[in-house]
């Protein structure tokens, strides 16, 4: 495969939901949290969230 082809073509819409959801996690976390956490328990916590809203995502899709 081209290298050119994976810039200019389009993403993967499940690979940028999962994208979205994850920043969407680490702002969450940032706007809870603060500066107080450790990158470790950044992550965790992120992770923590990112499956939550995960799962509320497929929720809505099933609906």
């Amino acid at each position: 495969m081209d290298k050119n082809q994976l810039i200019t073509g389009e993403p993967d819409d499940e690979l940028d939901r999962l994208i979205r959801l994850n920043i969407k996690a680490m702002h969450m976390v940032s706007s809870i949290y603060g500066p107080f956490l450790s990158h470790e328990e950044f992550m965790d916590k992120t992770e923590e969230i990112f499956c939550e809203l995960l799962e509320e995502d497929k929720k809505l899709i099933q609906a």
